[in-house]
């Protein structure tokens, strides 16, 4: 998957946002920091890209790249934040799926034992009963 198609993920605090999650896509934040650099009278903001296992790596100026390195930081701790809760919920489907089991394994035994008790009582009328017409 590359570089451009992950969702990055901002963090800023705005007392008039209700929102506190600004989600902006790589492609996006690339943008932005190529205006960054042009407004900062630094050099102009050239992206270079070099292709580099399937990724394209991007190249900053020194004002831009921290900027860059705290949103791909941000981004890999929601990453790792989801990934973790991710795994949570799937333990706590795979012990709620164990308690269902074995609730309906018990709940099938009590109607089985009821219904062999059932069956005892049936054959042992039919005894009295053909016991009554032999008589």
């Amino acid at each position: 998957m590359g570089y451009e198609s992950k969702w990055n993920y901002v963090f800023r605090k705005s007392l008039s946002d209700s929102c506190p999650v600004t989600i902006l896509s790589g492609a996006i934040i690339h943008e932005i920091a190529d205006q960054i650099g042009r407004k900062s009278h630094s050099q102009p903001s050239t992206v270079k890209t070099a292709e580099q296992l399937g990724r394209k790596t991007y190249f900053y100026p020194p004002s831009i790249q921290s900027l860059v390195s705290q949103i791909d930081k941000q981004r890999l701790q929601i990453d790792q934040f989801v990934t973790l809760q991710n795994d949570r919920l799937r333990l706590a489907l795979e012990e709620q799926r164990k308690q269902q089991i074995s609730y309906f394994l018990k709940k099938s035994q009590v109607l089985i034992q009821q219904k062999d008790e059932e069956i005892i009582k049936a054959v042992n009328r039919a005894m009295e009963l053909e016991e009554f017409v032999k008589l």
